[in-house]
């Protein structure tokens, strides 16, 4: 039998225990097996969160979704990239200026799944 946290982490990947990670979590749980998508890590410990995506038509192999936070303007920016970043410049996808709630409807149009 698994013990809690090794069911935890097929889930949610190993993290520093911090706020942003948990309410970020929360808010695309539901989502992620529509997404193909998990484990979910911390992103740079307190930024935000990432994960591999495997659903979707606009998706490549290995690609993965970032989701961080922007503290100036109090609002995310979420990009998908052959792997994690936070720079949309390496990025082959991004939205910016993303509101608390929204996460999933715009991976939704990274992705490709309307």
């Amino acid at each position: 039998m698994k013990s809690f946290n090794e069911f935890l982490l097929e889930t949610k990947g190993e993290h520093d225990d911090n706020k942003l990670y948990d309410e970020l979590y929360s808010r695309v749980e539901k989502y992620l097996s529509k997404w193909g998508a998990g484990p979910v890590y911390g992103w740079k410990s307190d930024k935000g969160i990432a994960f591999k995506v495997t659903k979707g038509k606009n998706i490549k192999s290995n690609d993965w979704i970032t989701i961080f936070y922007n503290p100036r303007y109090d609002d995310f920016t979420i990009t998908l990239c052959p792997f994690g970043t936070d720079d949309i410049e390496d990025a082959r996808s991004y939205k910016t200026n993303v509101y608390a709630g929204q996460e999933h409807i715009i991976i939704d149009e990274l992705l490709g799944l309307k």
